[in-house]
């Protein structure tokens, strides 16, 4: 004959584990919300940098400034710099 739990044993182990159950679905949860989170905000970044590239075009076409031939960046407080011998200088 196979040794059992007691009633009131058996009853704290379902407790237990439904318990733990419970909490392993919470987590679940949560790091679903998490992972949904930051797929959301990765997708926001990306956007953005399209955004900031497009602009960015925009600005130097209205220059009428080369995009094809060189390369360019802004700097912080604005300035436009092209990209010369692997530096950015001033443009003239």
């Amino acid at each position: 004959m196979a040794k059992k739990l007691i009633p009131n044993q058996l009853i704290e182990f379902k407790r237990l584990r439904s318990s733990a159950d419970q909490v392993a679905y919470r987590l679940g949860m949560q790091r679903r919300e998490y992972l949904n989170s930051e797929k959301r905000l990765l997708e926001d970044i990306v956007k953005l940098k399209r955004l900031q590239k497009e602009f960015g075009e925009r600005v130097l076409k209205e220059l009428r400034l080369d995009i094809i031939k060189d390369d360019y960046t802004f700097t912080a407080d604005g300035e436009i710099k092209r990209l010369v011998a692997g530096k950015y200088e001033d443009i003239d």
